[in-house]
């Protein structure tokens, strides 16, 4: 199983962006909540929000971490 680490928890306010990103050797990053492939994003949640993210290696396994 790949293993994949999100970045640290982050309070945001109101209007504030934060930016969210995941590090592994290996893979391909896949973030749940809409925002889709790629190793960063930026998100601007309204509420309480966990992002998922995971990432398969070429053998189809599968390492996740929420941020």
């Amino acid at each position: 199983m790949p293993s994949v680490i999100a970045s640290i928890d982050t309070a945001v306010c109101l209007s504030d962006n934060a930016n969210i990103f995941a590090t592994s050797a290996v893979g391909i990053y896949n973030w749940d909540n809409g925002l889709g492939a790629g190793q960063q994003h930026t998100v601007s949640p309204l509420l309480l929000t966990s992002y998922i993210v995971s990432v398969s290696d070429l053998n189809n396994c599968i390492g996740t971490d929420t941020v």
